[in-house]
């Protein structure tokens, strides 16, 4: 891989439902079914449904839903630390043609994340990191990802989580379309029994360090 183009898009508004501290990692549901969320999940029907529709997905194809709310402490990021791209090493053909803008789509709550809007040069490393590529950023690609709006990234969208100065509340949803290789058996079980994609395959449990990835 020579270089790649990390890209970001603003959606617009989200609106999230009533606080409920649920915590939830890449668990399958049916993209753009609400009756695909179990019970405990019932106030994230709507708001599901609108993140459905502002990604490049298919209504119906295996998606993967994360949701986590939680009391980030002072020095701490909300998510995973550092520059880094999402879901590279488990796609490793990494044919560039079959990268679509807006396979994985997120809001929050509050600031907390920056992503870049450019090029850069190289690969990332095999988990994602993307520290290397530190000296490339161009401050004028940069976007700061804003309260209660949904952002498109790609797999090679470039971006880190922000260290908050005080204590705050944050709530986190993402939606991943049917882009993975591997699945990790530590990841969150669907209830109702959708499961991964056949075309995914089952792992062993995925590394601690980044399963806020």
């Amino acid at each position: 891989m020579e270089g790649f183009r990390s890209a970001v898009e603003d959606f617009g508004e989200f609106q999230f439902p009533v606080k409920a501290g649920t915590r939830i990692q890449m668990m399958p549901v049916r993209i753009g079914d609400p009756s695909s969320l179990p019970g405990e999940l019932a106030h994230w029907r709507r708001p599901f449904l609108a993140l459905s529709g502002a990604g490049f997905f298919a209504r119906g194809e295996i998606g993967y839903l994360t949701v986590d709310e939680k009391l980030v402490e002072a020095g701490m990021s909300h998510r995973r630390p550092g520059l880094h791209v999402d879901f590279f090493r488990k796609h490793p053909e990494y044919d560039r043609a079959a990268i679509r803008n807006n396979e994985i789509v997120m809001a929050s709550d509050r600031i907390g994340c920056r992503a870049w809007n450019q090029e850069f040069s190289g690969a990332p490393d095999p988990e994602g990191d993307c520290s290397h590529f530190a000296k490339e950023r161009d401050s004028r690609s940069e976007v700061i990802l804003q309260p209660n709006r949904v952002y498109g990234f790609n797999r090679l969208t470039v971006h880190e989580s922000m260290t908050f100065r005080r204590p705050a509340y944050r709530r986190f949803v993402r939606l991943v379309g049917d882009i993975l290789a591997e699945y990790y058996t530590n990841y969150t079980a669907n209830p109702l029994g959708v499961k991964p994609s056949s075309r995914t395959r089952i792992a062993g449990p995925r590394d601690a360090k980044y399963m806020s990835a």
